[in-house]
């Protein structure tokens, strides 16, 4: 460690820790090498085993995994995918041994996934515009198929590398626009390296892990599997197999019924509806058979659609500048949705536990899989998961009743502490088809939202000086994304009545100009009870003067 209280590795100075994984931690790194210094723009990002591993009996494991992230990654360089400039090597001061570490590119930009959560106000229904959405997606397809169409540099021979782990917190939208595919920490080169599946690694985020992967059976399609998940998200502005129980929302990913997304959007165009069911088709017969397809699939619906064309990196610039500036000036008064799929879940085990019995053993009939082996570490995460079941999540809700027209539709609801939970229409407990009456809803945000800090393990975009070439490596590699930001639970669906209002019928008519903060405290008596409040200090106040007068 410097003097200065900054750590060190080699001639990289470590300035922020941008995230960390099961197996690794990422840095914000400035290169200090004398004369390759090129001042502040030579930021990137350092990626190093934990030291906290080193000591461990697995600690070798991990290290075949991170050299053989290294060797797929170095191989791959694509506008679309965040770059890796080297592997290094260098003394850590602190453990006194030489430790590994990659050095790739730092994207000043903005996790897709926060993009999103604004953009659909917290996955409540609000898509995303369909030319942005179907851009952003192929961009993420090119990078994909790039990975996709690697060919072993000895044979020439086709080797796909299958990223495994596509979801919004992997794709980076950076300043200017550009959409890069980050962390290849879970890849896999068919046909190379050998097996490389671990008790409890879990190979991809579960709500967006494709049907093949809970088997255990990889292939490019894959990961265009995991894209057509997050397209169907931007175009809906809904959760697809998202959950708070792992069992329900493996189920989902396996069995429940995928609604077109103009199902619940009328903008979305049919020839974009049906990219993006054939990209979530569970047949591997019927699917894009890698991202080069997918992204072949969406360059014609932009170019042919008249509503789409015309979109380009700008656009999305544009809209990024457009989503922060809105998100810094509305308070957030909404709450983030689960997944709307009903999955009807007809086994023996889950009614056992649901009842409160013990776990017994998982085996793929009980999660909806004919035939396979389960991956170990999905298989891990729905047996905890399995401990959260209740009877009540194993029911098909009633669909809620229709809230009739009203102007009262248009009040926005209450801001966090102001019966934000009374306004709340879960979506997790809608049946099949059934759409919510829509309420507007603030453009809300939080501070990780104006970041333009790579989150844990994004490289991103900054200028890099020449660095030596690196050392061969080999074995596989395991993620360092950050994990999913939790969403509450789903609670039960009620609509709420119509407010009824506040104030004397002859002031009702200045109740509407109102700000929101003051509605919502008005409807909650918050106001009255501090007039009752501060009446008594006075009160109180004006009994001590007149005391102190009569002494």
């Amino acid at each position: 460690m410097a003097d200065s209280g900054i750590l060190r590795l080699g001639n990289y100075l470590l300035i922020d820790r941008l995230g960390e994984g099961g197996m690794a931690e990422v840095f914000l790194a400035q290169y200090s090498g004398g004369e390759h210094s090129v001042g502040p723009q030579s930021q990137v990002v350092v990626k190093r085993i934990k030291p906290s591993l080193y000591k461990s009996a697995e600690f070798p494991v991990f290290r075949e995994m991170f050299l053989n992230e290294a060797k797929l990654v170095r191989s791959l360089q694509h506008a679309n995918l965040a770059r890796m400039y080297a592997l290094l090597e260098a003394v850590d001061d602190d453990l006194g041994v030489k430790v590994p570490f990659i050095v790739g590119e730092y994207i000043r930009g903005t996790q897709l996934w926060e993009l999103m959560r604004l953009g659909t106000q917290g996955f409540t229904g609000k898509g995303i515009p369909p030319a942005i959405s179907a851009f952003i997606v192929r961009e993420m397809a090119r990078g994909l198929g790039h990975a996709h169409a690697h060919k072993d540099p000895a044979t020439g021979k086709l080797q796909p590398i299958i990223h495994r782990d596509i979801s919004p917190e992997n794709v980076m939208v950076s300043q200017d626009g550009l959409v890069k595919v980050i962390d290849f920490g879970v890849a896999k080169a068919l046909g190379g390296f050998g097996p490389q599946t671990r008790t409890g690694i879990i190979k991809g985020k579960l709500a967006y892990m494709a049907p093949e992967q809970v088997a255990q059976k990889v292939v490019p399609a894959t990961d265009v599997f995991g894209a057509g998940i997050v397209l169907h998200e931007l175009l809906t502005g809904r959760r697809l197999f998202g959950g708070s129980n792992e069992y329900l929302v493996v189920s989902r990913v396996l069995k429940a019924e995928i609604p077109r997304p103009s199902s619940l959007n009328p903008s979305v165009p049919k020839e974009l509806d049906d990219v993006t069911m054939q990209a979530l088709s569970r047949d591997l017969r019927g699917r894009f058979v890698d991202g080069n397809a997918l992204a072949d699939a969406l360059n014609k619906v932009l170019e042919t659609v008249p509503a789409l064309s015309g979109t380009g990196n700008h656009t999305i610039k544009e809209w990024v500048k457009k989503l922060t500036t809105e998100s810094k000036q509305i308070a957030q008064g909404w709450e983030e949705q689960e997944s709307g799929l009903h999955v009807d879940v007809q086994n023996a085990l889950a009614h056992s536990v649901a009842k409160g019995e013990d776990v017994v053993e998982l085996d793929p009939g009980d999660l909806l899989v004919d035939g396979g082996v389960l991956d170990p570490g999905v298989k891990a995460a729905v047996t905890m998961g399995l401990r959260t079941l209740r009877p009540d999540m194993l029911k098909q809700p009633p669909a809620p009743a229709r809230r009739p027209p009203s102007t009262d539709a248009m009040r926005p609801p209450p801001l966090p502490g102001a019966r934000a939970a009374a306004n709340r229409v879960s979506t997790d407990a809608l049946p099949q088809g059934i759409v919510p009456a829509k309420t507007p809803l603030p453009a809300a945000t939080r501070p990780s939202a104006q970041a333009a800090v790579v989150p844990s393990q994004s490289p991103a975009r900054g200028v890099l000086p020449q660095i030596a070439a690196a050392p061969d490596p080999a074995a596989s590699t395991m993620e360092t994304s950050p994990a999913s930001p939790s969403l509450p639970p789903a609670s039960v669906p009620t609509v709420p009545p119509p407010a009824s209002p506040v104030l004397p019928t002859y002031l009702a008519s200045l109740e509407h100009k109102l700000p929101p903060v003051i509605r919502s405290a008005l409807q909650d008596g918050q106001i009255f009870r501090l007039a009752i409040v501060i009446s008594v200090l006075l009160l109180v106040l004006v009994l001590l003067l007149v005391v102190a007068l009569f002494r």
